[in-house]
């Protein structure tokens, strides 16, 4: 049982505490409000916690092999967030500036949750729900609003995209060679396509 501290200068602090075979505890304090921690449980179970300045924290947690957790702060309302919470189950989350983010939950293996906001405002999500099973939304700008994808089944589609006001494109497919389209080009001029069963159009 080891416990080392090393006082490089005043307020520059290196802590190591061994607390038993395979069990260590590193503190280091670079500076005032600069501090890097990394504890590890027991083998193969790691926290490390790295403050680089005030404000700026990156966090790394692994709980058991294989399930991980880790959070970066790069700087002030900056995160990317990883939670592995079991072999392929991870949750993502990127804020790149205020009012940027991208979000990535995948609950099960084949389950996916995205959500990116590029700009205030400004947001594309895609929610897989099970294989096969896609939602997506996009928000481009105000007012320019919606494209969403609906599969509910394989073969089974339905999207909409709003390009402007009142400008409206809609596909639903119900099942395999089961299609209707409405295409509105400008307020008032609209193509559609109704396919009701394989070769036959109206």
């Amino acid at each position: 049982m080891i416990h080392e501290a090393h006082e490089l200068s005043p307020g520059g602090i290196l802590k190591a505490h061994e607390l038993g075979p395979g069990e260590i505890l590193e503190a280091h304090e670079l500076s005032p409000g600069e501090i890097l921690e990394a504890h590890e449980l027991s083998p193969g179970e790691i926290h490390e916690a790295h403050e680089l300045s005030s404000g700026e924290i990156l966090e790394a947690h692994e709980l058991s092999p294989g399930k991980i957790l880790e959070a970066h702060e790069l700087s002030p309302g900056e995160i990317h967030e990883a939670h592995e919470l079991s072999p392929g189950e991870i949750l993502e989350a990127h804020e790149l500036s205020p009012g940027e983010i991208l979000e990535a939950h995948e609950l099960s293996p084949g389950e996916i949750h995205e959500a990116h906001e590029l700009s205030p405002g400004e947001i594309l999500e895609a929610h897989e729900l099970s294989p096969g099973e896609i939602l997506e939304a996009h928000e481009l700008s105000p007012g320019i609003m919606i494209h969403e994808a609906h599969e509910l089944s394989p073969g089974e589609i339905h999207e909409a995209h709003e390009l402007s006001p009142g400008e409206i494109l809609e596909a639903h497919e119900l099942s395999p060679a089961m299609i209707l389209e409405a295409h509105e080009l400008s307020p008032g001029i609209y193509y559609e396509a109704h396919e009701l069963s394989p070769g036959r159009d109206t």
